[in-house]
């Protein structure tokens, strides 16, 4: 059953960009990430139960490393928010995770439903945790359905595997056909015909206006091959640039159907992407125009070089930052770039992909590519 995202706030890539640009300034980040899913979670107080275990084992490791009394009454209070609002405020409706990112001296509330479940952790640290958060950005995209006949539309808006917008009709005053012959069926058949071709780009418009406003990134047409053809030519350039299927999918088709063919896409979509930048990397190693392995991409980013970082899911390590620079590395405790000292970070792949976003670095997380497991888990296409 798909879920239906509406009043869910599923979390933007301005969003994400926000975060990571976010400047504690000696404060402390609360971020939690929890499973609120119905399955591991059947009742509220399940999941409310679970947030205060989380929270207090959170607090008990934080205190662990002796962090001033301003501090930790910080950090209680936040905690305490975030607790608060699951109790309270909070709605899963179908959300399957929750993220919470909270730090009060700097004004910061910020909560997303996720459409996956995370693991469950509470991360107190200087900056926002949001690895998850951009794993989810860089795997899903907005798509838009256009479900299209020779009278009524319906359109569809997904994000994250969620119906965002309730299916949008499109209805055109079209004549039947006659059986009558001679000349008033021709000339009523060419009536019939501009009708439809009006309802056509009537529905391009509103299609294109809908998905405008949504952010939709690609779009799927379904219908009859006369139609869905006359539809595409009614679509300006950007638009038909963004089809990437149109799939025999009937035009009554229920809304289970549409999700269900909307997952399928996303990943053929998205593990043909990933191929595609793989072969990138390896086309690319011997003209310099890509590295590989975990050294050589830290170092690509420090020195600004990375145009898109592609890491394997779930790929970790721990690594070296500078106190001078804050230049990353694999290996310590001497800075490469400055030769100041370095500290230990417990996975420096999350600080990489930390720097690249905040350097506007495209950053994709890549599920299941053993050429990229092969290269070393990490590889960087570079921008000269």
């Amino acid at each position: 059953m798909p879920s239906n995202a509406r009043n869910l706030d599923f979390v933007t890539e301005a969003q994400l960009r926000d975060l990571v640009d976010f400047e504690g300034r000696g404060e402390i980040i609360s971020t939690l990430y929890m499973d609120v899913s119905g399955k591991s979670h059947p009742r509220k107080s399940d999941y409310v139960s679970k947030a205060q275990q989380l929270i207090r084992s959170g607090k008990r490791a934080f205190n662990a490393t002796s962090p001033t009394k301003k501090t930790l009454a910080v950090v209680s209070a936040d905690l305490s928010r975030i607790q608060a609002f699951i109790e309270g405020e909070f709605r899963r409706k179908s959300a399957q995770g929750l993220a919470v990112f909270a730090c009060s001296p700097r004004g910061l509330f910020q909560h997303f439903a996720l459409p996956q479940i995370p693991k469950d952790r509470v991360v107190l640290e200087a900056s926002p945790f949001v690895r998850p958060l951009n794993a989810l950005v860089s795997e899903y995209s907005r798509y838009g359905i256009v479900l299209i006949g020779r009278k009524t539309a319906r359109l569809f808006i997904f994000y994250m595997g969620a119906l965002i917008e309730e299916a949008i009709s499109v209805v055109d005053d079209v004549h039947g056909r006659h059986e009558q012959g001679g000349w008033s069926q021709a000339r009523f058949s060419r009536h019939i015909e501009a009708e439809v071709a009006r309802h056509i780009r009537h529905t391009a418009r509103e299609a294109e206006s809908a998905f405008a406003a949504a952010g939709v990134e690609r779009i799927v047409v379904a219908g009859s091959k006369d139609i869905t053809v006359e539809f595409l030519k009614a679509l300006t350039k950007p638009s038909r640039d963004r089809v990437v299927a149109r799939p025999g999918l009937k035009q009554s088709a229920t809304v289970d159907e549409v999700a269900r063919l909307v997952a399928e896409i996303e990943r053929e979509a998205e593990a043909r992407d990933d191929a595609e930048l793989v072969a990138a990397v390896r086309a690319g190693m011997s003209k310099g125009k890509s590295v590989a392995g975990l050294a050589a991409t830290l170092t690509a980013l420090n020195s600004g070089r990375a145009q898109v970082l592609l890491v394997s899911r779930g790929y970790s390590c721990e690594g070296w930052r500078c106190v001078g620079c804050d230049s990353i590395a694999a290996i310590g405790p001497e800075c490469p770039v400055c030769s100041d000292r370095m500290h230990r970070v417990s996975d420096v792949v999350e600080e990489a992909i930390e720097s690249s976003l905040s350097q506007h670095v495209r950053t994709e997380i890549v599920t299941g590519n053993g050429d990229l497991d092969v290269f070393g888990r990490i590889a960087a296409l570079l921008r000269f």
